[in-house]
Protein backbone atom coordinates (compact mmCIF):
# COMPACT_ATOMS: atom_id res chain seq x y z
CA UNK A 1 0.00 0.00 0.00
CA UNK A 2 1.34 3.42 -0.96
CA UNK A 3 1.49 6.13 1.64
CA UNK A 4 0.14 9.55 0.71
CA UNK A 5 2.02 12.69 1.63
CA UNK A 6 -0.11 15.25 3.46
CA UNK A 7 -1.60 18.05 1.31
CA UNK A 8 -0.76 16.31 -1.98
CA UNK A 9 -2.79 14.77 -4.77
CA UNK A 10 -2.06 12.42 -7.63
CA UNK A 11 -0.74 13.97 -10.82
CA UNK A 12 -3.63 13.65 -13.25
CA UNK A 13 -2.49 15.85 -16.11
CA UNK A 14 -2.52 14.19 -19.50
CA UNK A 15 -0.58 14.77 -22.69
CA UNK A 16 2.98 15.96 -23.14
CA UNK A 17 3.93 17.23 -19.66
CA UNK A 18 7.24 18.67 -20.90
CA UNK A 19 5.44 20.73 -23.55
CA UNK A 20 2.92 21.94 -20.95
CA UNK A 21 5.76 22.98 -18.66
CA UNK A 22 7.53 24.89 -21.47
CA UNK A 23 4.26 26.61 -22.40
CA UNK A 24 3.75 27.62 -18.76
CA UNK A 25 7.29 28.99 -18.54
CA UNK A 26 6.67 30.93 -21.75
CA UNK A 27 3.45 32.45 -20.37
CA UNK A 28 5.27 33.42 -17.16
CA UNK A 29 8.18 35.06 -19.00
CA UNK A 30 5.89 36.97 -21.39
CA UNK A 31 3.82 38.25 -18.43
CA UNK A 32 6.86 39.24 -16.36
CA UNK A 33 8.58 40.91 -19.31
CA UNK A 34 5.47 43.03 -19.90
CA UNK A 35 5.25 43.92 -16.21
CA UNK A 36 8.94 44.90 -16.14
CA UNK A 37 8.25 47.91 -18.36
CA UNK A 38 6.03 49.47 -15.68
CA UNK A 39 8.24 48.28 -12.81
CA UNK A 40 11.35 49.72 -14.46
CA UNK A 41 10.09 53.28 -13.91
CA UNK A 42 10.38 52.78 -10.14
CA UNK A 43 14.08 51.97 -10.39
CA UNK A 44 15.29 53.68 -13.57
CA UNK A 45 15.35 57.47 -13.43
CA UNK A 46 17.92 58.78 -15.90
CA UNK A 47 18.91 62.44 -15.65
CA UNK A 48 19.43 63.81 -19.17
CA UNK A 49 20.59 67.29 -18.10
CA UNK A 50 24.29 66.52 -18.83
CA UNK A 51 26.54 63.60 -19.61
CA UNK A 52 27.90 63.62 -16.04
CA UNK A 53 24.40 63.78 -14.51
CA UNK A 54 23.26 60.93 -16.76
CA UNK A 55 26.20 58.69 -15.79
CA UNK A 56 25.68 59.52 -12.13
CA UNK A 57 21.94 58.79 -12.30
CA UNK A 58 22.64 55.34 -13.78
CA UNK A 59 25.36 54.43 -11.26
CA UNK A 60 22.99 52.67 -8.80
CA UNK A 61 21.45 50.61 -11.62
CA UNK A 62 24.86 49.62 -12.95
CA UNK A 63 26.00 48.65 -9.45
CA UNK A 64 22.88 46.53 -8.96
CA UNK A 65 23.47 44.80 -12.32
CA UNK A 66 27.07 44.06 -11.28
CA UNK A 67 25.76 42.41 -8.10
CA UNK A 68 23.12 40.42 -9.98
CA UNK A 69 25.62 38.97 -12.45
CA UNK A 70 28.35 38.46 -9.84
CA UNK A 71 30.83 41.18 -10.83
CA UNK A 72 31.52 42.23 -7.27
CA UNK A 73 35.30 41.73 -7.15
CA UNK A 74 37.39 44.83 -7.84
CA UNK A 75 38.93 44.94 -11.31
CA UNK A 76 42.69 44.90 -11.74
CA UNK A 77 44.44 47.68 -13.64
CA UNK A 78 44.69 46.47 -17.27
CA UNK A 79 48.27 45.77 -18.27
CA UNK A 80 48.50 44.00 -21.63
CA UNK A 81 51.50 41.69 -21.81
CA UNK A 82 52.69 39.96 -24.97
CA UNK A 83 53.61 36.37 -24.17
CA UNK A 84 56.77 35.33 -25.99
CA UNK A 85 56.78 31.87 -27.56
CA UNK A 86 59.72 29.50 -27.13
CA UNK A 87 61.42 30.76 -30.32
CA UNK A 88 63.28 33.95 -29.33
CA UNK A 89 63.59 35.29 -32.91
CA UNK A 90 60.11 36.87 -32.96
CA UNK A 91 57.41 37.07 -30.32
CA UNK A 92 54.76 36.86 -33.08
CA UNK A 93 53.10 33.45 -33.30
CA UNK A 94 51.85 34.15 -36.84
CA UNK A 95 52.31 36.75 -39.56
CA UNK A 96 49.61 37.63 -42.07
CA UNK A 97 49.41 40.16 -44.87
CA UNK A 98 49.62 43.51 -43.10
CA UNK A 99 49.52 42.20 -39.50
CA UNK A 100 51.17 40.05 -36.87
CA UNK A 101 49.52 37.89 -34.22
CA UNK A 102 50.79 37.69 -30.65
CA UNK A 103 49.65 35.75 -27.63
CA UNK A 104 48.56 38.26 -24.98
CA UNK A 105 47.56 38.19 -21.34
CA UNK A 106 46.17 40.84 -18.97
CA UNK A 107 45.01 40.89 -15.35
CA UNK A 108 41.23 41.04 -14.86
CA UNK A 109 40.55 40.13 -11.23
CA UNK A 110 42.93 39.19 -8.45
CA UNK A 111 44.26 35.78 -9.48
CA UNK A 112 42.39 35.79 -12.80
CA UNK A 113 43.98 36.72 -16.13
CA UNK A 114 42.41 37.16 -19.54
CA UNK A 115 44.24 35.60 -22.46
CA UNK A 116 43.78 35.91 -26.20
CA UNK A 117 45.42 36.72 -29.50
CA UNK A 118 46.50 40.30 -30.19
CA UNK A 119 46.21 41.23 -33.86
CA UNK A 120 48.64 44.07 -34.53
CA UNK A 121 48.66 45.81 -37.92
CA UNK A 122 51.94 46.66 -39.63
CA UNK A 123 50.72 50.24 -40.25
CA UNK A 124 48.77 52.70 -38.15
CA UNK A 125 46.03 50.90 -36.21
CA UNK A 126 42.38 51.77 -36.82
CA UNK A 127 41.11 49.51 -34.00
CA UNK A 128 42.35 47.44 -31.09
CA UNK A 129 41.47 43.78 -31.54
CA UNK A 130 42.03 40.88 -29.18
CA UNK A 131 40.56 37.60 -30.39
CA UNK A 132 39.29 35.51 -27.48
CA UNK A 133 39.14 31.73 -27.73
CA UNK A 134 36.04 29.71 -27.00
CA UNK A 135 35.55 29.13 -23.28
CA UNK A 136 36.48 25.45 -23.51
CA UNK A 137 39.77 26.12 -25.33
Amino acid sequence: MRSKMPNTAALTLEGDLAAQMVAGIDRFLIRETGASVADRKQHWRPNFSSHHAYAESLAPNRQRLREIIGLVDPREVPDLQVISPLAPASPAIAIGTGYKIFEARWPVLKGVDGQGLLLQPDGDPVASIIALPDCDT
